[in-house]
């Protein structure tokens, strides 16, 4: 199938009437494809920005004037305004600590053929700070005169509060590890070695910065010697297993030369990448030894309120005996 583009005329005979008509066509299928291509793609695009959430703007320098897409207005919280908003309306809407750096990227951008990012907060209508990942860009004339910015920006509340929380949680967690003398390490598909916790450097007497010691060399050098060989081989089976989970408790040796007792929790689980492993150590020297004082403590206990029932009980068995024998006795005396 073809498509044909024709335009006809009618001519009239000397009677007035109509007599013949003439007309051109013309072979229209590429034009019109490479124009429902454009159409297309132009509907992709839409809907792509649409659904990504980025807005379009545009700041006209003859006029000054900032014009927005749809979801631009949407990331004010404004209704769309065919006029646009002069220069002054959306300075007023920038985070004043903001306004210099967004001054600033805009002068970059004269001064350069590439185009500048910035990250701003602007105030929505509800009050409310969103915080604009923003590209822009100089559209020049054909003498190179600059005549518009165009950029997009894209609201990175959500994600920059998620990313606080996350911040939070984990300096939650390492604080919380860090008082119960609990160390945690990861170790990613490809990664050649694990991440060591500052809990986990501080475990081993380890500085918090530098080098991390290869599982040979800290079996070596860290581990107890009595208690290498099983901890190796555990290892080796676990590794060997697949996804699971592994438990060991061991000795080890700090820096300093003192020995710890440590309990260690370790998990695999398969990713798209490859092994995932991560693993817990914790530090129960402490609670061990409190754990054998208040047995010793027991212990005592127990034979000290043993030593008193045997007390109580001679001390019963000898008064009946004892009293007639003083009575005798100070019958003899009269």
């Amino acid at each position: 199938l073809r498509r044909i583009h024709s335009q006809w005329v009618v001519k009239n005979g000397s009677d007035g009437q109509p007599e013949r008509v003439l007309g051109v066509m013309m072979d229209d299928t590429e034009p019109y494809a490479l124009a429902h291509a454009a159409q297309d793609l132009q509907s992709q695009l839409a809907l792509t920005v649409q659904v990504s959430g980025m807005a379009i703007w545009r700041h006209d320098l003859a006029s000054g004037r900032m014009h927005y897409s749809d979801e631009g207005w949407r990331a004010l919280g404004l209704q769309p305004r065919p006029q646009g908003l002069s220069l002054d309306e959306v300075r007023a809407l920038i985070h004043p600590d903001d306004l210099p750096a967004v001054v600033a990227s805009a002068a970059a951008a004269m001064r350069s053929a590439q185009p500048v990012d910035l990250e701003a907060r602007y105030r929505h209508s509800d009050g409310s700070w969103r915080h604009q990942m923003l590209r822009r860009t100089v559209l020049r004339d054909d003498q190179g005169r600059p005549t518009a910015f165009l950029g997009v920006a894209m609201d990175v509340t959500e994600r920059l509060q998620e990313r606080a929380r996350a911040d939070e949680l984990m300096q939650r967690f390492e604080t919380v590890t860090r008082a119960a003398g609990i160390g945690h390490w990861l170790t990613e598909p490809g990664q050649d070695h694990p991440t060591w916790s500052e809990q986990l450097r501080r475990m081993f007497g380890l500085p918090p910065q530098g080098p991390l010691p290869t599982l040979g060399d800290w079996l070596k050098n860290h581990v107890h010697p009595e208690d290498m060989p099983a901890l190796r081989q555990a290892l080796v089976d676990w590794g060997a297993s697949g996804p699971g989970h592994l438990e060991t408790a061991f000795r080890v040796r700090r820096a300093n030369g003192e020995v710890r007792q440590i309990h260690s929790h370790a998990s695999a689980e398969q990713t798209e990448r490859g092994m995932r492993r991560f693993g817990v150590l914790i530090d129960v020297t402490d609670r061990r030894t409190a754990e054998t004082a208040r047995q010793e403590r027991e212990v005592a206990l127990r034979e000290s309120e043993a030593k008193s029932q045997f007390m109580a009980r001679m001390s019963h068995e000898l008064r009946t005996p004892l009293n007639a024998v003083l009575g005798f006795a100070q019958l003899m005396e009269i």
